[in-house]
């Protein structure tokens, strides 16, 4: 016989989002209930010699909003983005991490790369 496990409350208090069809929670979401496609002609590299040479970049995501101008040039796009997502879902939430005990606060992130 299976024991019951002890259920613990999670509480999702904030969210924050870096995504090529928005980087903050208001355009994102507009975007994605007006069906609104990201997709574009690649940008970030020469895609002529590919077969394909459209793509989901992310645009117009400015690191400085999220921390001391120096530090962007440390880490690769996807920990910045992470980073970013993270503030905003602090801030959203209205909680300073800093100042919570770090064994019953935290954040969750997801993210995909194809």
């Amino acid at each position: 016989m299976m024991e019951a496990r002890p259920t613990r409350r999670v509480v999702i208090t904030g969210m924050g989002v870096v995504a090529a069809n928005g980087c903050d929670l208001d355009t994102f979401w507009t975007s994605v209930r007006a069906g609104t496609s990201a997709a574009r002609k690649v940008t970030r590299f020469d895609a002529s010699e590919l077969p394909n040479q459209v793509a989901c970049e992310i645009r117009d995501f400015n690191p400085t909003r999220y921390m001391d101008a120096k530090k962007p040039r440390r880490f690769e796009l996807s920990i910045l983005y992470g980073i970013a997502a993270a503030r905003m879902a602090s801030t959203d939430a209205g909680v300073d991490l800093a100042q919570q005990d770090p064994d019953r606060a935290g954040i969750i992130e997801g993210t995909s790369v194809s």
